[in-house]
């Protein structure tokens, strides 16, 4: 009787992992969503970055102080610092580099091209690292890219404004985002989850704060009043809770479980682009995100293979 009911709440722990996994990774795409909307009450990118960091730097600090409680060591000086090296490259450049490329592409594309990170981890591991890449993994890497230059063509076909350096800037971004998974690996085993995001993301949120005192500007309280409600939504819907629920999915699912589910981000992505914002959903669009994913999918199931194997 015992194990039937440990199997059940085991059950239900995991579709819970699952259901929170699935509504993060929605949540955590859909923010190029909100993003479009703050920008069309005529303000830029760092001032929305300020703002939107305004309100998740205080959760984030409390909850990684709170946190503290609950283990034995605290984070050191070096720890922190390594942290915050990586809040900086993870959570603030690639942030400030995919929110500005929204001002030049469509969303849709914008996630495609950011769901191109793991391609970027598999580039640098083999370049940096001096790991082995596959014939299957560089076939993979091409499909990507080819997956993502149907799509670009398409949008470059409108009459979208420098389209290509918006491409490029969301490119970094997932460059920079693929560095800060290479590298913050190793700290969260240190610290944990929680509290590594915690720290990572306050450090990014400073991180914005210096940039924006640094570029002088002014009247971030004189802003149309839907800046700040959008500002607020991202903050929270596609932020702070997003970041914590894909922790918890991370811990109760594993690593390729939750790479895999985040498929559900291009694709929710384009849906809701279509909705709210009034993208074309043609042929070319949903093939192209689908060869993408299907590519990328491709890559993260055998590195998770081959790393079991080792």
């Amino acid at each position: 009787m015992a194990s039937i009911k440990a199997v059940l709440n085991n059950d239900k722990r995991y579709a819970l992992a699952l259901l929170v996994t699935l509504l993060g990774a929605v949540m955590f795409s859909a923010k190029g969503i909100f993003i479009k909307f703050a920008y069309q009450y005529q303000v830029d990118t760092v001032t929305l970055m300020t703002i939107r960091m305004a309100i998740s730097v205080p959760v984030y600090l409390l909850i990684g102080f709170y946190s503290e409680r609950f283990h034995q060591q605290r984070v050191n000086r070096q720890q922190l610092v390594a942290i915050s090296v990586f809040g900086f490259l993870g959570y603030y450049l690639a942030s400030y580099l995919d929110m500005h490329g929204l001002h030049y592409i469509s969303v849709s594309l914008e996630r495609v091209i950011l769901y191109l990170y793991p391609t970027f981890v598999l580039l640098l591991s083999a370049v940096v690292l001096k790991q082995r890449v596959s014939r299957r993994e560089i076939t993979a890497l091409m499909v990507a890219y080819l997956g993502i230059a149907f799509i670009f063509s398409e949008d470059m076909s409108g009459e979208m404004e420098n389209g290509l350096l918006g491409g490029v800037l969301v490119a970094l971004s997932a460059l920079s985002f693929a560095i800060f998974m290479l590298g913050s690996d190793r700290q969260i085993k240190l610290v944990g989850s929680v509290r590594f995001t915690a720290y990572a993301m306050s450090a990014a949120g400073f991180s914005v704060f210096v940039h924006y005192m640094l570029s002088d500007r002014s009247g971030i309280l004189q802003l149309d009043s839907q800046v700040y409600v959008w500002a607020g939504i991202l903050a929270v819907l596609s932020t702070i809770i997003p970041t914590f629920f894909l922790s918890h999915g991370m811990k109760v699912l594993g690593a390729k479980k939750v790479s895999m589910l985040g498929v559900i981000g291009p694709v929710s992505t384009m849906f809701l682009a279509v909705i709210f914002l009034g993208e074309r959903l043609t042929s070319i669009r949903i093939t192209g995100i689908i060869v993408v994913i299907l590519a990328v999918s491709f890559i993260v199931i055998f590195n998770k293979a081959d790393k079991d194997k080792q």
